[in-house]
């Protein structure tokens, strides 16, 4: 929820839960006062979600709603265009209204970790254009 940051997701693992809390250790950041640890933080659990599927898909068309892994976490954007000669997509950024040309292979498929009516159901909402189908976790 820090500047800079908001809307990303980061890789990390649940230390100990508490009520409707979690202390966790982020896989990739590093204290800032000793870099040979790793950030250890307490969050909320509505802040936590598994980490996606690994669904497979090559190529992309403007207007897909796509996670990129950058800065050692992922962001979610939307594809603006294909640059043939580079082999990479323009991907807008709605949240830091900024725009970057991005490999493909820092690409996923964005999924939403929805919960239904009931209370222990949670499914993965896909947005890919085209494409509609829920993936049960």
């Amino acid at each position: 929820m820090e500047d800079g940051f908001y809307g990303a997701w980061f890789i990390m693992i649940i230390l100990k839960r508490f009520l409707e809390k979690c202390f966790i250790r982020y896989d990739e950041f590093v204290n800032e006062n000793d870099n040979s640890k790793h950030l250890l933080e307490m969050v909320q659990i509505s802040q936590l979600q598994p980490i996606p599927p690994n669904i497979n898909k090559k190529s992309w068309v403007k207007n897909d709603v796509i996670e990129v892994y950058e800065s050692d976490c992922w962001w979610v954007g939307k594809i603006i265009k294909y640059l043939l000669r580079e082999n990479k997509y323009v991907v807008d950024f709605p949240k830091s209204s900024q725009e970057m040309q991005v490999d493909a292979s820092c690409i996923h498929i964005h999924q939403d970790w929805v919960q239904s009516n009931n209370v222990h159901d949670f499914t993965w909402e896909l947005h890919i254009i085209g494409m509609v189908c829920i993936i049960f976790h």
